[in-house]
């Protein structure tokens, strides 16, 4: 049976309930941040569970007929509870290494018909259309008014018939109309290809709700040549299962278990105000003119699930950048044991150098890998913890000396629209910190327990497992979802 977000949240509710909050009160207001304050409220106390509404009302307040849901990726232990992963596992290291091992593993997809596919439950066309019939949502004071919708764009080349999945956001500005903010990549190449054909508008698709690894897979970086539907399927682990779409049939096909598709064009050349909005890095990002997107079609599922994605600490973003970073880095330096993203901007490498020099070339090619998502890189040693922000900030208090080629700055990298510290528009300095032992000299040797000693006194024999679980650290205080 293929997977969809409601078997999701079926798991989590069943096996795993310490993950998932779901809320039967209401009625909240989605456009009025009511929602996600609840969410706010939990991540003070270090929470960040999947949260599940039944009961809240559209833009023009009508009662939804389905459920919202958002972060689905709030820990990492959901994510890996997404790919079938055992508990010992549900780590950042081994969700990364398990994605990478299914991304290796081609994955095929499948065409059923429409009746098959359950997110033709509802077909809702012509001047039916309403965007404030769907729970447009607000996360914080000053997001732009009436609402928005976050969710993964499909786009197809003009040329060469490649599907690409990406983020993108839209804000509402009528029944039938929004801006929709694209970054400089994929989606945005290809709706500079139409306009140079000589079209104004380009084929485009919204999915506002589907599996949690379909969604991560459409945060991943991959190449022009690779058609993201099958890299989608690769991640998933199991054949993707895809339908005609009501406006273009055979020739634009849509994810058959989407709990909510919006199929429609993007203007080539008209655009519309979009912003301020606070994306993953957490600033409001500016307003700015973006392409026009209206519908041509409505298709949900029975009892549709909306994903209204908070964005805040984006686990699909982080995830999905360390998988990529991962998959480069290791093709070209099969020392490289790990990279990650704890921070935006921010990648953290686990290398093993063997002569001077290499560090920096490994800190070269995560800046091309990533492109404008990272800017300052971090390379430690395979004894130090790339995933715990601890053990990087004890590496380097201890291995860095800022005097030498440790650290060396970069000028003139591009810049992400949505980064808010560079002083000239679209460009940004960024650093290499070669936080490894020097392989040219000596270098004190880190104090390590005796591992006889340690597989000798184990701590079950002592403390019971259930008292274990409930120790509190006295060291530190994990206040993040990287760590679990």
């Amino acid at each position: 049976m293929a997977h969809n977000i409601k078997s999701f949240i079926a798991t989590l509710e069943k096996h795993h309930p310490e993950e998932i909050v779901r809320v039967t009160k209401g009625p909240l207001k989605p456009h009025e941040a009511e929602c996600h304050a609840l969410l706010y409220h939990l991540e003070r106390q270090s929470k960040w569970p999947m949260a599940v509404f039944e009961n809240v009302v559209t833009l023009n307040g009508k009662r939804w007929p389905g459920l919202l849901q958002t972060q689905a990726d709030g820990t990492f232990s959901k994510l890996a509870v997404a790919c079938g992963l055992p508990p010992e596992r549900w780590t950042a290291e081994g969700l990364i290494n398990t994605l990478h091992e299914h991304s290796t593993v081609p994955q095929k997809t499948v065409v059923v018909k429409k009746e098959e596919a359950p997110v033709k439950h509802t077909v809702i066309t012509g001047s039916d259309m309403d965007f404030r019939d769907l729970p447009a949502y607000r996360k914080d004071a000053k997001d732009a008014r009436p609402g928005w919708f976050c969710g993964v764009a499909i786009g197809r080349e003009i040329k060469s018939g490649r599907y690409n999945l990406s983020w993108h956001r839209l804000l509402l500005h009528g029944p039938q109309s929004a801006a929709a903010r694209l970054q400089y990549r994929h989606l945005w190449s290809y709706l500079q290809g139409y306009r140079d054909a000589g079209h104004e508008e380009m084929p485009c698709v919204w999915v506002l709700g589907h599996y949690p690894t379909f969604m991560l897979a459409s945060s991943v970086r991959v190449g022009y040549d690779v058609d993201e539907y099958d890299y989608a399927a690769s991640l998933m682990g199991e054949p993707l299962r895809l339908t005609p779409s009501e406006t273009w049939g055979e020739d634009f096909l849509v994810p058959a278990d989407a709990e909510i598709l919006l199929e429609g064009y993007l203007h080539c050349t008209e655009r519309g105000l979009n912003g301020p909005w606070t994306d993953y890095m957490r600033y409001y990002s500016p307003q700015t003119l973006e392409p026009i997107f209206r519908p041509t079609a409505i298709t949900m599922a029975a009892e549709p699930v909306f994903d209204a994605h908070i964005a805040r600490h984006d686990l699909y973003h982080a995830t999905s950048l360390a998988l990529a970073l991962t998959r480069t880095l290791k093709q070209a330096y099969p020392r490289v044991r790990a990279a990650y993203v704890p921070a935006p901007f921010v990648a953290v490498v686990q290398f093993q150098p063997d002569h001077p020099g290499e560090s920096t070339r490994v800190g070269l090619l995560t800046l091309l890998a990533a492109g404008d998502f990272v800017k300052n890189v971090i390379i430690v040693d395979t004894d130090i913890n790339p995933f715990d922000i601890h053990e990087v900030l004890f590496s380097l208090g201890t291995r860095v000396d800022a005097n030498t080629y440790q650290v060396q700055k970069i000028g003139d990298l591009d810049a992400n629209r949505q980064d808010p510290a560079p002083v000239s528009y679209m460009r940004t300095g960024g650093l290499i910190i070669d936080s490894t032992k020097p392989t040219d000299r000596p270098f004190p040797e880190l104090g390590n327990p005796d591992q006889e000693l340690l597989e000798r006194i184990k701590l079950t024999d002592f403390v019971s497992e259930e008292r274990a679980r409930t120790l509190l650290s006295g060291l530190f205080l994990n206040l993040h979802p990287t760590i679990v």
